[in-house]
């Protein structure tokens, strides 16, 4: 399983990887801290879940 986490509170990505490393410890979490790389990630890494911080500042690529 692969989890892509675009959040950019560092102790909140550490969060969400520890607890997928406990219940899940064969999934690869990646993280970015910047919508438009996360973007890209979603594009190039095919990710299972995506983990969305929604008080990122909005980029005109994130539209909600």
């Amino acid at each position: 399983m692969k989890v892509l986490v675009i959040e950019d509170d560092k102790e909140i990505v550490d969060a969400i990887s520890l607890a997928f490393q406990i219940r899940w410890p064969e999934a690869k979490v990646k993280a970015t801290r910047l919508g438009q790389k996360g973007v890209e990630m979603v594009e190039s890494e095919s990710p299972d879940i995506v983990i969305l911080d929604l008080g990122l500042p909005i980029s005109p690529v994130l539209k909600y």
